[in-house]
């Protein structure tokens, strides 16, 4: 992610675009990261500390298993 601003904005929409959409599974890890996005804001240092990427690790996982 960088920080950089389109690359946050980008985040912070998507799990909110995307949730209704996804499978009953994924539903809370998109909770969690639809939080997290809201609580970080435009703050770029908060998407640098690793906890995004950990809270998108399940649902990368679940992409890898399901949709290949």
């Amino acid at each position: 992610m960088g920080g950089n601003p389109e690359d946050i904005d980008k985040a912070k929409q998507e799990p909110s675009r995307t949730q209704g959409k996804v499978r009953e599974e994924l539903k809370a890890s998109f909770e969690k990261l639809r939080a997290f996005t809201e609580a970080a804001g435009s703050d770029p240092s908060k998407y640098g500390d690793g906890q995004f990427e950990e809270l998108m690790k399940p649902i990368q996982d679940w992409m890898e298993k399901n949709c290949q």
